[in-house]
């Protein structure tokens, strides 16, 4: 019986780790690094003021049309590789990636890192994302 019980216990235990670590990941996936941190260890977060924050909308323009020309799987790998170079440039230049939807993507500069260089940061982030977006519509023969 005691057997039995520490079987039952270390499963439990095993399912509770793994449960801990998806919700850690959710935890990073959705919020900012310090702030999931920040929750982690505190159970809550102490909220911050910003002096100069900058928001970036990047919206695929004519996006709908095209959705309707194409496979619904070559349009995922369209908008994923569209996003892992939107996530590479956010990334050079420190800047936070909020959340994407759909073929929308929004990120922000100065924050959680206080800055006041993030509206040149985020400037420089959108002529490199439409650079990009010019060069994938030359190699794919898209016109977004």
């Amino acid at each position: 019986m005691e057997e039995y019980l520490e079987k039952i216990i270390r499963h439990r235990t095993s399912v509770l780790v793994k449960e801990k670590t998806q919700i850690e990941g959710l935890l990073i996936n959705l919020l900012p690094q310090e702030t999931a941190e920040e929750l982690k260890t505190t159970n809550r977060v102490v909220p911050r003021l910003y002096q100069v924050v900058t928001i970036l909308f990047a919206d695929i323009q004519g996006f709908t049309k095209i959705s309707k020309e194409i496979s619904p799987e070559e349009l995922i790998r369209i908008l994923d590789e569209i996003f892992f170079h939107f996530d590479k440039i956010v990334e050079k230049y420190n800047i936070e990636k909020i959340k994407t939807i759909g073929d929308s993507y929004m990120c922000a500069g100065g924050v959680p890192r206080k800055n006041t260089t993030n509206p040149v940061e985020v400037t420089a982030a959108a002529l490199e994302m439409q650079y990009v977006m010019n060069e994938l519509n030359v190699r794919r023969n898209i016109q977004w």
